[in-house]
């Protein structure tokens, strides 16, 4: 029955935009990484039972999406998206559904180990 739950929550979400459900926001507070090499990283988690849509944007301190990904989570399932450009500073998820569902933060690792994890609220 779980199966049958998963694939129809799948194809009722199939090309679906984000913007067309009910969508709240999480977002982490600006920290910009260091200079190379450490790396910023978008990640969440969905802990709803059903299939979800997110956007993940790495954000500037302008205000703009410097690199970002739009998925479809499957319950308990998380992605990450990194920050290529290393003019990230903050990471916004845009979710459909309640952001309660949703689990986020933004990392900071060095190359060799995480140094930093601030929630996303």
């Amino acid at each position: 029955m779980r199966t049958f739950r998963i694939v129809v929550g799948l194809l009722a979400f199939a090309g679906m935009p984000i913007a067309a459900a009910h969508a709240g926001m999480l977002s982490s507070a600006p920290a910009q990484a260091s200079p190379h090499p450490e790396k910023m990283w978008c990640s969440i988690v969905n802990v709803d039972r059903t299939p979800r849509h997110v956007t993940i944007d790495i954000m500037s301190y302008a205000g703009n999406a410097v690199n970002g990904a739009g998925v479809l989570l499957l319950p308990n399932e998380a992605r990450a998206v990194g920050d290529l450009t290393g003019g990230g500073a903050w990471c916004r998820f845009t979710v459909e559904g309640s952001t309660k569902k949703f689990r986020a933060t933004a990392i900071y690792d060095d190359g060799s180990a995480y140094t930093v994890s601030i929630p996303a609220l």
